[in-house]
């Protein structure tokens, strides 16, 4: 029900690393849950090379609020995550692992976690 893809854009010494994942109708990933609630939130991936340094935090689409349980936050059709970073030296190649680690359910069942990364050349 969740696809998962990344790329990278680059600008200077800079680079903008993009996860997206479109999400099937009808089902739905966490992007917020209160402690008392079992489903597991998103955890989005990001691994740099030594010669890079993250800038900032996740930016991510806005998420909307459950109808069925209060205090959850989800996103459903599609969610889109981007962090920025920088290098730190110039360095001709290097790998950058991007990711998430969700959940994905239904009205019906929730299915096992899944942590997909992505190895994107830099």
């Amino acid at each position: 029900p969740v696809t998962l893809n990344a790329r990278q854009v680059k600008a200077g010494d800079s680079v903008a690393v993009i996860v997206k994942a479109p999400i099937a109708p009808g089902w739905h990933i966490y992007a917020y849950v209160p402690p008392d609630l079992p489903y597991i939130r998103i955890d989005p991936i990001l691994q740099l090379p030594g010669h890079m340094k993250a800038v900032g935090k996740w930016v991510n689409t806005e998420p909307e609020a459950s109808s069925a349980d209060k205090g959850v936050l989800m996103y459903e059709s599609e969610a889109v995550f981007i962090h920025k970073a920088v290098t730190t030296q110039n360095v001709s190649a290097a790998l950058i692992k991007a990711g998430l680690y969700y959940q994905t359910c239904n009205v019906r069942q929730c299915l096992p976690p899944v942590e997909k990364t992505f190895d994107l050349k830099y």
